[in-house]
């Protein structure tokens, strides 16, 4: 068994991690769908991220991009993306580009982002607009096996403390990770192209 195999059996989500997590993740949606609904809020849930590319490693977090209809004024966005976030997740409002809801939901850390559904990228409204085409970019072209190379690559730049695109850290998010992989066809050939 080669090292990466045998990291990977370390690494890999189990069935019951992946069951738990598409439990909470499938109670999230339902939650936040019905919370919607009873409201009257026009908008379309989608599972972004690493769980939805299945890239994902052991403990992972789940993203929620509530995406409203173009039209949509950017105040009414915030003002109603945020309060879902606050009376479903009772979370708490974190800023980046505009503000989105961080809470932990049945034990797993969740982001809560509202932005505007597009169709094209020529249409941006907010920066966390393209993050949808993200997951259909990488959906569209990984090719079998890549999931487990990419989860090696993250892991990778977690050990050597360079996993994370946020200010502390300024270093690889979990998406250029999966690109890499793409551009280079596995962990060990990012890190040959990389030396």
């Amino acid at each position: 068994m080669s090292l990466e195999e045998q990291i990977l059996e370390r690494i890999r989500p189990t069935a019951e991690e992946t069951e738990r997590i598409d439990t909470v993740a499938k109670h999230l949606v339902e939650l936040v769908r019905a919370y919607m609904d009873e409201h009257g809020i026009e908008a379309e849930l989608k599972l972004v991220g690493s769980y939805s590319k299945g890239t994902y490693l052991s403990d992972p977090d789940l993203d929620l991009f509530i995406m409203f209809p173009p039209e949509t004024p950017r105040s009414e966005l915030v003002d109603t993306g945020l309060r879902i976030g606050e009376d479903v997740l009772h979370g708490t409002r974190m800023y980046a580009e505009h503000p989105y809801t961080s809470a932990v939901f049945e034990g797993v850390d969740v982001d809560l982002v509202p932005n505007i559904h597009i169709k094209d990228t020529s249409h941006l409204e907010t920066a966390v607009d393209r993050t949808p085409f993200h997951t259909e970019y990488l959906l569209s072209h990984m090719k079998e096996g890549q999931a487990d190379q990419i989860r090696l690559l993250k892991k990778f730049m977690k050990g050597v403390g360079t996993y994370g695109a946020e200010p502390i850290v300024r270093g690889f998010s979990g998406y250029l990770c999966e690109i890499l992989v793409l551009r280079y066809g596995t962990f060990r050939g990012v890190i040959e192209a990389a030396a």
